[in-house]
C-alpha cells in the first residue's frame, strides 16, 4: 500500500534492517525491478574516510554554479532522512519521498533478501535523480566502497579522499584493509582520482587501479582555491572535487567555478550555530576527522586565547581514546560526555572513562543539560562551546539551536 505520509514512510524504511548489508546482488536486484535507474545517470562516486561528505558537496555545489542540475545523495543524515536525497540542492519533499518510498517498498517486498534501510533510500535517489534527469549525480559511498550498496553505479569517474582507520570492524585492521576496500569503487577505464595518501595507502591505491584497469590519478591540493568550509583541508577536497568534474567531461567555467566554491555549505561541519557564546558544531567521528577538526580551530582567530569546554557523543564502531588523543592539543577546559539519540550511541559513562585517560577528567549529563551547562560557563568565561564525536549529536543539537526538520527516530548507520 502507498505510504499514507512522510512518517508512515519512514517508519516502514526504519522497519527494514539498518545494519549495514554489504555485498551487491541484493542491490542489483532491487534495482532491476525498478527499471535500473542508474544506468541512465551519469555519476561521481566518491569514497573514503575523511572528507568525501565534502566532496561531494563542493562537486555538487559548483556544478549547480554551471548551471547543471544535479543529484545528491550522502549519508548519515544529521536530523531528517530527507537530507540524503537533494535535487538541484534542494531536500526531497515528504510527499516525493513518501512516493519513491512505496514505489522502492513494491519492488523489495518480493525479494528473498530483505533489503536494508540503507539500501531502499539509495535506491529511491537513484530513482529520483534518474526521474529528474539530473545532469550529474553525485553519489557518496557509504560504508567502504567494494561491497557498499552505491556500488551497482556506472560511474563516469570515482574519486576517493583521505584515508583513515575507521569501521575496521566492517572494513579490516589496518590502513592496507580500508584502502583495498574503498578502491573496491574503480571500474574499467572509468578514471579514478585521489587525494595524496599514507604510502602504504597509496600503494594499495595503485595496486587496485592497476588490476581494475582504471587510470589512477593523485591530485595535489591547490591551496590557492578559496572555498565556503573552513579548514586547510577543505582546499584538499575542492581541488579533488573541480578534478573530478573535469575528469567526468564537464568544462570549466572559472567565474561559476569560483562562485560555486565560494557557495558551498555543508552542515554540522564546522558550523557555528549560536553566538554569544559561541557554539561550534562539527561531525568529527574519528581521528583523522578530529585531527583535522584541531588543526580548523586552532587557525581560528576567534577562538585565539578563549576557554573551550566540549561536549562528545560518539557512537560505537569509532575509538573514542583514538579521537580523544587526536582532539587533545585544543586543551579543553571542560570535556561532558553525552549520549545521543542514535541507537549505536556510546554510554556516557563507559565514553567518559576513555575520554579521561586523555583528558584527566571527564564529566558526564543528560544531552539538553549538558549543552545548557557548556552554554553557561562559556559566556561566563568568555569561552566557545564545541560540540563534536558524531553526526547524529551534531544533528540533534543543531536541531536544537536552529530549528529545521527532525525524524522521531534514527537508523543505526
Amino acid at each position: 500500500m502507498i505510504a499514507r505520509s512522510y512518517h508512515h514512510a519512514l517508519a516502514r524504511l526504519l522497519a527494514s534492517p539498518t545494519r549495514p548489508k554489504l555485498g551487491l546482488d541484493r542491490m542489483r536486484a532491487l534495482l532491476a525491478r525498478l527499471g535500473d535507474p542508474q544506468r541512465s545517470l551519469r555519476v561521481i562516486h566518491i569514497a573514503g574516510t575523511k572528507g568525501k561528505g565534502s566532496t561531494a558537496a563542493i562537486v555538487e555545489r559548483v556544478a549547480r554554479a554551471h548551471g547543471w542540475s544535479t543529484g545528491l545523495t550522502t549519508s548519515p543524515h544529521l536530523s531528517c532522512t530527507r537530507e540524503r536525497i537533494l535535487l538541484d540542492g534542494v531536500m526531497i519533499g515528504e510527499r516525493a519521498f513518501a512516493e519513491l518510498e512505496h514505489e522502492v517498498h513494491e519492488a523489495a517486498a518480493v525479494l528473498d533478501d530483505a533489503p536494508s534501510f540503507f539500501e531502499q533510500v539509495i535506491a529511491m535517489a537513484l530513482l529520483a535523480f534518474a526521474r529528474r534527469r539530473v545532469d550529474v549525480a553525485v553519489v557518496e559511498v557509504g560504508l567502504g566502497g567494494r561491497l557498499d550498496a552505491t556500488n551497482v553505479v556506472q560511474p563516469a569517474v570515482t574519486g576517493i579522499t583521505r584515508l583513515g582507520l575507521d569501521h575496521t570492524e566492517h572494513l579490516g585492521p589496518t590502513l592496507e584493509h580500508i584502502a583495498r576496500e574503498k578502491a573496491g569503487i574503480f571500474k574499467r577505464g572509468v578514471p579514478a582520482l585521489s587525494v595524496p595518501q599514507d604510502p602504504a595507502a597509496a600503494a594499495v591505491l595503485v595496486e587496485a587501479a592497476r588490476a581494475a584497469d582504471a587510470p589512477l590519478t593523485f591530485v595535489p591540493p591547490d591551496p590557492s582555491l578559496e572555498v565556503g568550509l573552513a579548514g586547510r583541508h577543505q582546499r584538499e577536497n575542492a581541488t579533488l572535487a573541480l578534478a573530478l568534474l573535469v575528469h567526468a567531461g564537464f568544462a570549466r567555467d572559472e567565474a561559476a567555478t569560483r562562485r560555486g566554491l565560494r557557495a558551498v555549505r555543508w552542515p554540522g561541519r564546522y558550523e557555528t550555530a549560536r553566538r554569544a557564546p559561541t557554539v561550534l558544531l562539527d561531525g568529527a567521528h574519528n581521528e583523522t576527522s578530529a585531527r583535522a577538526l584541531v588543526e580548523v580551530a586552532r587557525a581560528d582567530a576567534a577562538l585565539t586565547g578563549r576557554p573551550l569546554f566540549l561536549v562528545v557523543g560518539m557512537t560505537s564502531g569509532h575509538d573514542p581514546r583514538a579521537f580523544a588523543e587526536a582532539l587533545a592539543p585544543l586543551v579543553p577546559r571542560r570535556v561532558t560526555a553525552v549520549a545521543s539519540r542514535s541507537p549505536r550511541t556510546y554510554a556516557p559513562e563507559a565514553l567518559a572513562r576513555a575520554l579521561a585517560r586523555t583528558f584527566g577528567v571527564c564529566d558526564t549529563a543528560p544531552l539538553v543539560e549538558a549543552l545548557a551547562c557548556a552554554m553557561a560557563a562559556a559566556r561566563r568565561a568568555g569561552g566557545a562551546v564545541l560540540v563534536t564525536g558524531s553526526l547524529y549529536l551534531v544533528g540533534e543539537v543543531r536541531h536544537r539551536l536552529l530549528g529545521g526538520p527532525a525524524d522521531p527516530q534514527l537508523p543505526l548507520f
